[in-house]
């Protein structure tokens, strides 16, 4: 029973991070993310990446881990995707652009640091239309 109810409180008490997808400025030419904690608890985000495919759509501006924190309630940008000359036009092309985005994350508290982690997997399709194929959370 005492096991049941702390996995309750530690479930209700941790960082949830959600990863949000939009269009940057200029529209349709960079893709910009936002970390957003929807828990109780500040998260330390320890590893941040994203693969494009194909790659040869775009790249990441500035790969790689960049430690932060996000406090509850809060949102933390993380750096674009900047689409190359010829997958800028999304009315032109009928290919498909997907995007893995994972975030990993452990909760602030040392006695509680689990590591936990969220993926979302989107596909951009002609006129430049997001939608979210899937997303991985703890």
């Amino acid at each position: 029973m005492v096991v049941l109810t702390r996995q309750v409180f530690e479930a209700d008490h941790r960082p949830w991070l959600s990863i949000v997808i939009e269009w940057g400025t200029p529209p349709y030419q960079m893709l910009a993310f936002r970390l957003k904690n929807h828990g109780r608890a500040p998260a330390i985000v320890n590893d941040w990446s994203i693969s494009v495919i194909p790659p040869e759509a775009g790249s990441p501006q500035n790969p790689g881990s960049r430690m932060s924190a996000v406090f509850p309630g809060e949102s933390d940008s993380r750096p674009p995707i900047v689409f190359d000359d010829e997958f800028r036009k999304w009315d032109r092309h009928d290919r498909v652009v997907r995007v893995i985005a994972t975030a990993r994350y452990y909760w602030a508290d040392k006695t509680r640091a689990q590591p936990y982690s969220t993926t979302v997997v989107i596909a951009i399709t002609h006129g430049g239309v997001i939608s979210v194929e899937e997303v991985l959370a703890p």
